[in-house]
């Protein structure tokens, strides 16, 4: 059995009680298989509003990210680069498809139960909660998925579009370590 010493004691309690959550599969759940799939609901809502028909949208919008990330300098893009590069017949109207994207964004998304408890004892307990993601989607849309989810008290979040670096390659993690004044 290892006994803290007086020092060792008094150097967890200095240290910051942070937590970290990440928004998407972990907090937040889609009512839909894959999040892709929320490009299938996109067009069948377009479809259903507006005279010209959009077909594939799917593959269309796919292949729009793809080629926004292959067009920037940036290590992260926001969805109207992704809309920039969208392709679609004349009399489409790429606003209502952006605006009908995030509407649905916002309608599939829901709480973790499981996560939620978990964030839950965390804030009651006294952590500072930063809440995190590699999304294209703006701070306000993220903000308004997670207060209309419940999640209200986390301290600060942290979004690739906000900041263009992304955890996939660990530099957003090092961006948050840095304004937050903690090490690893």
């Amino acid at each position: 059995m290892m006994v803290k010493t007086n020092k060792q004691s008094s150097k967890i309690q200095k240290m910051k009680k942070i937590i970290s959550f990440d928004i998407f599969d972990t907090l937040i759940n889609r009512s839909v298989p894959n999040p892709q799939d929320v490009f299938d609901i996109v067009e069948s809502k377009y479809n259903n509003t507006f005279e010209n028909k959009i077909e594939d949208f799917k593959g269309k919008r796919i292949k729009a990210e793809k080629n926004a990330r292959q067009h920037t300098t940036s290590e992260e893009i926001l969805l109207d680069d992704i809309y920039k590069e969208l392709v679609c017949k004349e009399g489409i109207d790429k606003n209502q498809l952006e605006k009908l994207e995030i509407e649905t964004e916002k309608q599939v998304c829901y709480a973790n139960p499981k996560f939620k408890n978990i964030y839950q004892k965390y804030i009651d307990n006294g952590y500072k909660v930063i809440v995190v993601s590699d999304m294209y989607l703006t701070k306000d849309v993220i903000e308004e998925i997670l207060v209309s989810n419940g999640y209200t008290r986390y301290s600060h979040l942290y979004l690739s579009s906000e900041t263009f670096k992304t955890k996939r390659t660990g530099s957003l993690f090092k961006e948050i370590l840095k304004l937050e004044g903690i090490k690893a």
